[in-house]
């Protein structure tokens, strides 16, 4: 019986099952979601609540989580497609290379990631990535 890639999440301790995690990881944005949008991929998370995007568009642009209508000073990390990196690979990222965005925020982010998680996690799934 092989096991889905799905009942898996990496985090800051290795690859956990998800049942085993005890929390919900968050808002979602599927493929279906973005389907046929023409937008950026900072475009579609200004439409999550508690997103704040700073910056012009098409120029370096910055994302930050908002806490009880607050601005946390540090910036979320980007988890794509299992590796984290910087919010910089957000500017040449394709939506209709998304196969679906999820956040993390808050308390559970920093005990998932540790402080590389303070500022939140915007975990993206290619749709290269979900094939592998």
């Amino acid at each position: 019986k092989s096991k889905s890639k799905d009942q898996y999440e990496e985090t800051a301790y290795g690859r956990k099952n998800k049942k085993s995690l005890g929390y919900s990881s968050g808002m979602e944005i599927t493929e279906e979601d973005i389907k046929g949008t023409d937008v950026t991929v900072f475009d579609i998370l200004r439409k999550m609540p508690g997103v704040e995007i700073f910056g012009m568009p098409g120029f370096n642009q910055s994302i930050l989580f908002t806490r009880n209508r607050t601005i946390t000073s540090q910036a979320p990390r980007v988890v794509l497609d299992g590796a984290l990196l910087d919010q910089s690979i957000l500017n040449s990222l394709s939506p209709s290379e998304i196969s679906s965005i999820k956040l993390l925020k808050g308390l559970t982010a920093t005990l998932r990631y540790g402080q590389l998680g303070s500022g939140g996690i915007i975990f993206i799934e290619t749709k290269l990535g979900k094939a592998n």
